[in-house]
């Protein structure tokens, strides 16, 4: 930082495609700090150095984190501006790597800057890479492509799409996709760059004529599909991607997604831009036919998963020992029996008891906390097959007599669940005017929940997938439409004690009473937790709902348990009167 003159370095949890989850050699922060969570932002300045995570990775970061070398704080709205105006002087200089923020956060922070009289520098190489001396290699495997049979929609079809967004934007100029899910999407190719998405990683440009230029490392590309592919789509190395942004005339850039080093470039070739919103998150987050039949699929496959892993952790609790890191690895094991699995599609959230009331817990290997009696059991997980891709949560009752206050509030969870899965709505609404449904009973308790009630999900590809979802937080965004694929997740979490979330996957689909409506059609297929329900509290409507599903549970796996596992599973699905 001294030799290059900056008094303080900015460290985002990011890589040059702003991907959620990253590959080993883009986890600098993890390198630097020892944390391993998924979200977090480090700043370092010559006399200390800050480590912002959310409310879910506080107590991990704690762990994990010497705290003479780092100051964990929490992530919230404006806590990074807040932080350097109150450790930072007048004229210090702000060093950041640009492949790491998108135009959109450097736009950000240069209004920061400017009212704090700081400066911004741009760094020609990222500081901790020139000292990371075990940095892992990138992994270069083979890309694959799709057939019709699982996208539902050949490549050509998908560009006349985006190139009509374009011009209803009044866009006609190439526009450049930095974000790998819309781009794989886009190109009917998946690939093995990320540990729980299956892509491989490209910047493609889509050119007003309908040609595709992807840059990429250009051996993991298959010669198949560079034949198949020739007249439409063009892939060239990475080393070729300034040469070709200097050969340009002007660009459409999406802020969100492209680095402010494309941008840079631009400036420095003299190649006119124009910034504004992404045109291709809205027609990939619309599920086509095939697609929504393919999750269907998959969601039986993955459901049988995670019923057997439930059945699996009734029987055995008591008779061995089984750690959260262990019962994670035994949920994988039951998942690698579906010849269609892949991976998991995110880390599992494997928690007992008080760390169940973390809702986004990560268990570390070295604790082996251990699966015992009188205790709630969450788990919360998903999985990655060539016919999709699964997010399932359920909570269990570790014991034979839960306390009228857990069934309640567990209750009370799953009438939130109920509700917003039968709900039926005019097809304008967006995700903010249904997360009430899912909270109310809550909140006539005087409680609620922290996180949002349902994000979108993708097919085969990115399990948080935008720019729609169910939350308080969803105001600016686009209406819900037919074909999306949302989670539906509503929890409760008492702090030191235990934690609640029943999550399901649904697709949004025509409603049978009304054209001019929608509705959901859950497809997520594993038992409730019977011992927890209040039936009392369940209103007749309720009732048939749960029944309804537990029978479609019952008859989808039947034939595929074993006698034992199907006697239990009659016992975890008998109707409720």
């Amino acid at each position: 930082m001294i030799q290059q003159k900056i008094d303080v370095l900015l460290v985002p949890m990011a890589d040059k495609f702003q991907n959620e989850y990253l590959p080993e050699d883009q986890k600098r922060i993890q390198w630097l700090t020892g944390f391993s969570g998924s979200a977090g932002y480090v700043i370092v300045t010559h006399q200390k150095s800050a480590l912002f995570v959310d409310s879910r990775y506080i107590t991990q970061a704690k762990q994990q984190v010497s705290p003479g070398d780092f100051q964990v704080t929490l992530l919230k709205e404006n806590a990074i501006r807040t932080w350097l105006q109150k450790n930072l002087k007048e004229g210090d200089k702000i060093g950041f790597d640009p492949w790491l923020h998108s135009c959109a956060e450097i736009r950000g922070f240069k209004q920061i800057v400017k009212n704090n009289h700081f400066t911004l520098v741009s760094l020609a190489e990222n500081l901790i890479d020139k000292i990371w001396v075990d940095k892992p290699e990138t992994t270069k495997r083979k890309a694959y492509d799709l057939s019709e049979a699982e996208s539902g929609c050949n490549v050509p079809q998908k560009i006349n799409i985006l190139i009509e967004v374009l011009k209803a934007k009044k866009i006609n100029i190439p526009a450049l996709i930095c974000d790998v899910t819309a781009s794989n999407w886009l190109l009917n190719m998946r690939g093995y760059d990320l540990e729980y998405t299956p892509v491989f990683f490209n910047y493609t440009f889509l050119n007003p004529s309908g040609r595709l230029v992807v840059f990429t490392f250009i051996e993991q590309i298959p010669k198949d599909i560079l034949n198949t592919f020739s007249e439409m789509v063009i892939f060239k190395d990475w080393s070729e991607f300034d040469s070709y942004i200097q050969s340009c005339d002007n660009l459409y850039l999406p802020l969100a997604h492209v680095p402010e080093a494309v941008r840079e470039i631009c400036e420095r070739y003299g190649v006119s831009y124009q910034l504004g919103e992404d045109f291709y998150s809205l027609p990939k987050a619309r599920k086509n036919a095939v697609e929504v039949s393919n999750m269907r699929e998959c969601h039986i496959a993955d459901g049988l998963a995670v019923t057997r892993f439930i059945h699996y952790i009734k029987k055995h609790y008591l008779q061995e020992v089984i750690t959260e890191s262990s019962a994670s690895e035994v949920l994988e094991q039951f998942r690698k029996k579906s010849p269609e699995y892949l991976c998991p599609s995110f880390r599992t959230i494997s928690a007992v008891g008080a760390n169940a009331a973390l809702p986004h817990y990560s268990f570390l290997e070295e604790d082996n906390v251990i699966l015992e009696g009188n205790n709630v059991y969450l788990f919360d997980s998903g999985g990655q097959y060539t016919n999709g891709t699964t997010d399932i949560t359920r909570t269990l009752f570790l014991g034979e007599s839960p306390s009228k206050n857990l069934k309640k509030r567990y209750t009370l969870v799953l009438k939130g669940h109920i509700a917003l899965a039968q709900a039926e709505f005019p097809k304008d609404v967006s995700g903010i005017n249904l997360d009430i449904l899912a909270r109310q009973f809550l909140w006539q308790e005087g409680l609620d929940y922290g996180h949002g009630t349902g994000h979108g999900v993708g097919y085969r590809l990115n399990v948080h997938e935008g720019p729609v979802s169910i939350s308080p937080r969803s105001r600016s965004q686009p209406p819900i439409e037919e074909g999306m694929i949302f989670s539906n997740e509503p929890g409760y979490y008492k702090e030191n004690n235990y934690g609640i979330r029943l999550e399901n996957m649904m697709v949004v689909k025509k409603s049978e009473s009304n054209q001019n409506f929608l509705s959901f059609e859950t497809l997520s297929l594993a038992p409730f937790e019977r011992s927890l329900i209040d039936n009392a509290l369940l209103q007749s409507h309720e009732k048939e709902w749960l029944n309804d599903y537990h029978k479609k549970v019952f008859e989808a796996h039947k034939s595929f348990l074993d006698e034992n596992e199907r006697a239990w599973l009659q016992g975890a699905t008998e109707k409720i009167f």
